[in-house]
Protein backbone atom coordinates (compact mmCIF):
# COMPACT_ATOMS: atom_id res chain seq x y z
CA UNK A 1 0.00 0.00 0.00
CA UNK A 2 1.45 3.41 -0.64
CA UNK A 3 1.24 6.34 0.98
CA UNK A 4 -1.05 9.33 -0.56
CA UNK A 5 2.02 11.88 0.97
CA UNK A 6 5.66 11.93 0.45
CA UNK A 7 8.37 12.28 2.95
CA UNK A 8 11.25 11.65 0.62
CA UNK A 9 14.47 12.96 2.33
CA UNK A 10 12.88 13.02 5.51
CA UNK A 11 14.11 11.62 8.70
CA UNK A 12 11.30 10.77 11.40
CA UNK A 13 12.03 9.31 15.11
CA UNK A 14 9.75 6.90 16.16
CA UNK A 15 9.56 6.05 20.33
CA UNK A 16 7.69 2.56 20.86
CA UNK A 17 7.93 1.41 17.21
CA UNK A 18 8.14 -1.98 17.89
CA UNK A 19 3.80 -3.09 17.72
CA UNK A 20 0.33 -1.48 17.06
CA UNK A 21 0.23 1.85 16.30
CA UNK A 22 4.05 2.03 16.59
CA UNK A 23 4.49 -0.19 13.81
CA UNK A 24 1.64 1.09 11.94
CA UNK A 25 3.34 4.42 11.94
CA UNK A 26 6.55 3.40 11.18
CA UNK A 27 5.30 1.61 8.15
CA UNK A 28 3.26 4.46 6.86
CA UNK A 29 6.18 6.54 7.54
CA UNK A 30 8.81 4.29 5.63
CA UNK A 31 5.89 4.19 2.73
CA UNK A 32 6.05 7.99 2.49
CA UNK A 33 9.49 7.58 1.86
CA UNK A 34 10.91 8.81 5.17
CA UNK A 35 14.40 7.49 7.02
CA UNK A 36 13.65 6.33 10.44
CA UNK A 37 15.28 6.31 13.40
CA UNK A 38 13.65 3.78 16.00
CA UNK A 39 13.66 3.44 19.63
CA UNK A 40 12.47 1.28 22.15
CA UNK A 41 13.43 -0.51 25.45
CA UNK A 42 13.12 -4.22 23.83
CA UNK A 43 15.38 -4.38 20.78
CA UNK A 44 14.45 -7.55 19.37
CA UNK A 45 10.92 -6.26 18.26
CA UNK A 46 12.16 -2.76 16.92
CA UNK A 47 14.91 -4.24 14.65
CA UNK A 48 12.32 -6.65 13.09
CA UNK A 49 9.78 -3.25 12.29
CA UNK A 50 12.99 -1.69 10.93
CA UNK A 51 13.68 -4.70 8.93
CA UNK A 52 10.28 -4.21 6.96
CA UNK A 53 11.12 -0.67 6.45
CA UNK A 54 14.69 -1.34 5.26
CA UNK A 55 12.54 -3.85 2.57
CA UNK A 56 11.13 -0.85 1.37
CA UNK A 57 14.38 0.85 0.74
CA UNK A 58 14.08 3.35 3.65
CA UNK A 59 17.12 3.52 6.11
CA UNK A 60 16.38 2.51 9.78
CA UNK A 61 18.42 2.91 12.96
CA UNK A 62 17.48 1.10 15.62
CA UNK A 63 18.31 2.89 19.19
CA UNK A 64 17.29 1.31 22.58
CA UNK A 65 16.06 4.14 24.47
CA UNK A 66 14.08 4.51 28.07
CA UNK A 67 11.73 7.41 27.25
CA UNK A 68 11.21 8.09 30.87
CA UNK A 69 15.18 8.57 31.25
CA UNK A 70 16.88 11.87 29.90
CA UNK A 71 19.92 10.54 29.63
CA UNK A 72 18.40 7.98 26.94
CA UNK A 73 16.40 10.69 25.63
CA UNK A 74 19.03 12.83 24.92
CA UNK A 75 21.22 10.04 23.82
CA UNK A 76 18.67 9.09 21.27
CA UNK A 77 18.41 12.50 19.76
CA UNK A 78 22.16 12.13 19.69
CA UNK A 79 22.10 9.41 17.55
CA UNK A 80 18.99 10.29 15.46
CA UNK A 81 21.31 13.37 14.48
CA UNK A 82 24.50 11.08 13.72
CA UNK A 83 22.78 8.68 11.79
CA UNK A 84 20.94 10.78 9.21
CA UNK A 85 23.10 13.81 8.52
CA UNK A 86 22.18 15.96 11.46
CA UNK A 87 19.02 16.76 11.07
CA UNK A 88 15.32 15.45 12.47
CA UNK A 89 12.76 16.31 10.66
CA UNK A 90 9.51 14.43 12.53
CA UNK A 91 9.51 13.33 16.16
CA UNK A 92 6.65 10.65 16.72
CA UNK A 93 6.07 9.58 20.32
CA UNK A 94 3.97 6.65 20.33
CA UNK A 95 5.51 5.08 23.01
CA UNK A 96 3.39 4.48 26.03
CA UNK A 97 1.53 1.96 28.51
CA UNK A 98 -1.80 1.20 30.02
CA UNK A 99 -1.03 0.31 33.33
CA UNK A 100 -2.63 -2.40 35.34
CA UNK A 101 -6.26 -2.22 33.39
CA UNK A 102 -6.72 -5.45 35.07
CA UNK A 103 -7.30 -4.02 38.74
CA UNK A 104 -9.56 -1.20 40.38
CA UNK A 105 -8.00 2.57 41.30
CA UNK A 106 -8.25 1.12 44.35
CA UNK A 107 -6.19 -1.93 43.69
CA UNK A 108 -3.34 0.08 41.70
CA UNK A 109 -0.44 1.22 43.85
CA UNK A 110 0.88 3.99 44.09
CA UNK A 111 4.26 2.91 41.98
CA UNK A 112 2.14 1.74 39.65
CA UNK A 113 0.63 5.09 38.82
CA UNK A 114 3.32 6.73 39.15
CA UNK A 115 4.92 4.46 36.31
CA UNK A 116 2.60 4.89 33.94
CA UNK A 117 2.30 8.54 33.85
CA UNK A 118 6.21 8.58 33.88
CA UNK A 119 5.73 6.64 30.51
CA UNK A 120 3.02 8.73 29.47
CA UNK A 121 3.50 11.61 29.82
CA UNK A 122 7.07 12.54 31.34
CA UNK A 123 8.33 10.52 28.29
CA UNK A 124 6.76 12.62 25.54
CA UNK A 125 7.48 16.18 27.50
CA UNK A 126 11.13 14.48 27.55
CA UNK A 127 11.55 13.68 24.25
CA UNK A 128 9.69 17.27 23.39
CA UNK A 129 12.35 19.22 25.43
CA UNK A 130 15.28 17.61 24.03
CA UNK A 131 14.19 17.83 20.53
CA UNK A 132 12.85 20.94 20.05
CA UNK A 133 15.99 22.70 20.61
CA UNK A 134 17.44 21.15 17.18
CA UNK A 135 14.18 21.68 15.19
CA UNK A 136 13.73 25.42 16.18
CA UNK A 137 17.91 26.13 15.14
CA UNK A 138 16.49 24.60 11.61
CA UNK A 139 13.30 26.27 11.89
CA UNK A 140 11.75 23.01 10.64
CA UNK A 141 10.27 20.15 12.73
CA UNK A 142 7.26 18.27 13.51
CA UNK A 143 5.90 16.52 16.30
CA UNK A 144 2.99 14.12 17.24
CA UNK A 145 2.22 12.79 20.68
CA UNK A 146 0.14 9.39 19.97
CA UNK A 147 -2.16 8.90 22.84
CA UNK A 148 -3.93 5.20 22.42
CA UNK A 149 -7.49 4.81 23.91
CA UNK A 150 -6.05 2.92 26.45
CA UNK A 151 -4.04 5.41 27.92
CA UNK A 152 -3.70 7.50 31.22
CA UNK A 153 -6.38 10.19 31.09
CA UNK A 154 -8.98 7.62 29.61
CA UNK A 155 -8.32 5.55 32.63
CA UNK A 156 -8.83 8.36 35.14
CA UNK A 157 -11.66 9.26 33.09
CA UNK A 158 -13.45 5.94 33.18
CA UNK A 159 -12.45 5.54 37.04
CA UNK A 160 -14.64 9.43 37.54
CA UNK A 161 -16.92 8.29 35.80
CA UNK A 162 -17.69 4.48 37.41
CA UNK A 163 -17.46 6.60 40.84
CA UNK A 164 -19.40 9.37 40.13
CA UNK A 165 -22.59 6.77 39.14
CA UNK A 166 -22.41 4.31 41.88
CA UNK A 167 -20.34 1.42 39.79
CA UNK A 168 -18.10 -0.11 42.27
CA UNK A 169 -17.84 -3.59 40.54
CA UNK A 170 -14.64 -5.09 40.50
CA UNK A 171 -14.29 -6.80 37.15
CA UNK A 172 -13.03 -4.43 34.07
CA UNK A 173 -15.90 -6.05 32.37
CA UNK A 174 -18.53 -5.05 34.51
CA UNK A 175 -16.42 -1.29 34.57
CA UNK A 176 -16.67 -0.89 30.60
CA UNK A 177 -20.50 -2.28 30.73
CA UNK A 178 -21.51 0.03 32.97
CA UNK A 179 -19.58 2.89 31.41
CA UNK A 180 -20.34 2.30 28.22
CA UNK A 181 -23.85 2.79 29.15
CA UNK A 182 -24.05 5.53 30.87
CA UNK A 183 -25.43 8.70 29.20
CA UNK A 184 -24.40 11.49 31.84
CA UNK A 185 -22.05 13.69 31.64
Amino acid sequence: MEADFTLDGRVAVVTGPAKGMGAEVTATLARAGADLVLAGRDLAPVEEVAERARTLGRRAAVVRCDVTSPADVDALRDAALDAFGGRIDILVNVAGGTGPLERTAWETTPEEFDEILALNMKGCFLTMRSFLPTMIARKQGKIVNVEGRSDCAAALCAWRTALRNGDFAASPKARRSKWENTTST
